[in-house]
């Protein structure tokens, strides 16, 4: 880990125990930092504060996936968007096949719909 994404990844540990609200906004400003795709630790920590609330905060999330510009974060594209459509599928409940209907309605290009 990069000295310069150390604090990043002390606050993407912090927001994990904040509300949904709060977390997924600190998400939201870490995903800014394109260079952290390449660090081994910080998108891992990032996938694990959304996974954290795909349950309890569902619609928080989804949420989090309608602005478009979010779709063409690096670590969005390399990490998020695969394990969270996959640990939705995984279950085969129909309520997370629903979310995965939805998460794929939100992607803004076919490219990523695609991918």
């Amino acid at each position: 880990m990069s000295r310069m994404s150390r604090p990043r990844a002390q606050f993407a540990c912090t927001a994990k125990r904040l509300p949904a609200k709060q977390d997924l906004s600190i998400v939201r400003a870490l995903l800014d930092h394109d260079a952290d795709a390449a660090d081994p630790r910080l998108p891992l920590l990032l996938w694990w504060d959304i996974e954290a609330k795909a349950d309890s905060d569902r619609d928080a999330v989804l949420a989090f996936f309608h602005e478009s510009p979010l779709w063409d974060r690096p670590i969005v594209k390399r990490y998020l968007l695969e394990r969270l459509m996959r640990r939705f599928a995984q279950t085969g409940a129909r309520k997370d096949l629903l979310t995965c209907a939805a998460i794929f309605d939100l992607s803004p290009t076919p490219s990523i719909r695609r991918s």
